[in-house]
């Protein structure tokens, strides 16, 4: 769990490619590969949209934000894991 937190800390954009885009279609933004919601407690602080794949990034967008930015693809899959990844596993009592 440790190493997904600060992967999401880390994960910052690489490029801008567009300020205000015409159709989040053309990114696959319109239906995410991945939809990424952050709460503190019951507060919603924000949401992080992950689209089409190029040959070497993800086109990602802040929800919040109109923007769309590249990411590079290693750090997006850091940040790409299913619940049961992030569960502690216990070690075997002997």
């Amino acid at each position: 769990m440790k190493r997904f937190i600060n992967a999401l800390a880390e994960l910052k954009a690489d490029e801008l490619e567009s300020y205000t885009p015409k159709a989040l279609k053309e990114y696959g933004l319109d239906q995410p590969y991945l939809r990424l919601t952050v709460f503190q407690k019951d507060t919603q602080l924000g949401t992080i949209l992950v689209g089409k794949a190029t040959s070497d990034a993800y086109f990602v967008k802040n929800n919040q934000y109109p923007f769309v930015y590249r990411v590079k693809k290693y750090n997006v899959e850091r940040i790409t894991k299913k619940p049961e990844d992030l569960k502690r596993i216990e070690p075997e009592k002997k």
